[in-house]
């Protein structure tokens, strides 16, 4: 999984380097050049302690995205909802490893956010990490995700979320006695390790199952393949959520991220471009869903009208097949589906 990681990492930098340029100019056209360091004060306050802010801190960026409210004005939608779904992945990263289609899904809402700001190029370079990483190479050198300053001096990297930590200190100078060997700095960053380990160990056990949503795994291992694992009846998908085909998908969660299908902009989508429509007047069963060509990953609100089947193939190999059976703009925009789920093969 350390490739998908990387992959993911590499396009939170490419969503920070392009966001730390757009925030800062929207955000001085409303509030005057000093926005950032006002910011700062006000946080420092509300908290109790000093904060300070920076442009390279991706989260602040896209937290700023979701919380000042005239950047829904000026981005198109999904811009907001997109920027939480990013933070999302970026307070993952580093605790739980990405599956394939998991990185894939977390790297097309970046280049998708990117896109709706008009970050054309970085969006581009998102994209291209959508490719399988390439099997790493016994001598080949780790990667390097420094960055560069313009005379091509490096720099470290800025976590997500974190603030730099400041430049080592130059060694102490021949003939000064050594500093203590465990100074009160040192055995607090003892004491944050090891809080970041137990909270690591805690979510790594209690956290989400992935067996749950594997249909080769747990009891269901024992099914033959096209054994029904589940049928719904009436589900309601409201724009903004999503749903997993084995686990609780009458009861959708709001965000795209770890979706099998999620609503967005009107446009029902599915991971890792596995959707594939039935043709009118198609039966809809097992058998059909798995000789389906697969169409890509969304259906517009165009083609999603009532009496449309589409399946939908999960990376872990579960089939589902929806059935639109109704629609409804006003509160919120809902679309209603019937699902059936079966097991598939079990993907190589």
């Amino acid at each position: 999984m350390s490739g998908n990681q990387e992959r993911v990492a590499r396009g939170l930098e490419l969503v920070g380097r392009a966001l730390g340029p757009y925030v800062d100019r929207q955000m001085g056209n409303r509030y005057g050049p000093g926005w950032l360091a006002e910011r700062a004060e006000r946080d420092s306050s509300r908290l109790g302690r000093p904060v300070r802010h920076q442009l390279e801190d991706t989260r602040l960026l896209l937290s700023l995205l979701t919380e000042e409210e005239f950047f829904a004005e000026i981005i198109p939608p999904p811009g907001p909802a997109l920027a939480s779904d990013v933070i999302a992945v970026g307070d993952r990263l580093g605790f739980r490893p990405f599956a394939d289609a998991e990185a894939a899904q977390a790297l097309r809402l970046m280049a998708q956010l990117l896109r709706l700001i008009g970050a054309r190029e970085p969006s581009a370079e998102v994209q291209e990490l959508l490719r399988p990483p390439r099997p790493a190479q016994a001598e080949e050198a780790p990667v390097s995700f420094e960055k560069k300053d313009q005379r091509g001096s490096a720099r470290p990297r800025v976590a997500f979320g974190r603030k730099p930590k400041a430049p080592a200190r130059a060694k102490a100078a021949a003939g000064k006695p050594a500093a203590p060997r465990w100074t009160p700095e040192r055995l607090r960053l003892v004491a944050l390790v090891a809080a970041g380990l137990a909270l690591f160990v805690i979510i790594r056990v209690y956290g989400p199952d992935d067996t749950l949503t594997d249909p080769h795994e747990g009891a269901r291992a024992r099914l033959k393949e096209g054994a029904e694992l589940a049928s719904h009846r009436g589900i309601e998908l409201p724009e903004g959520f999503r749903l997993v085909l084995l686990d609780d998908p009458e009861h959708p969660e709001k965000g795209a991220f770890r979706g099998d299908l999620y609503l967005k902009a009107n446009i029902l989508t599915a991971s890792d471009r596995r959707l594939a429509v039935l043709p009118r007047g198609t039966k809809g069963s097992y058998r059909a869903c798995l000789d389906a060509e697969p169409v890509g990953a969304d259906l517009d609100a165009d083609q999603a009208k009532r009496g449309v089947s589409f399946c939908v193939t999960t990376d872990k190999g579960a089939i589902g097949l929806f059935t639109i059976t109704g629609r409804r703009e006003r509160p919120e925009r809902v679309v209603r589906l019937d699902l059936t789920v079966w097991k598939g093969p079990k993907p190589e």
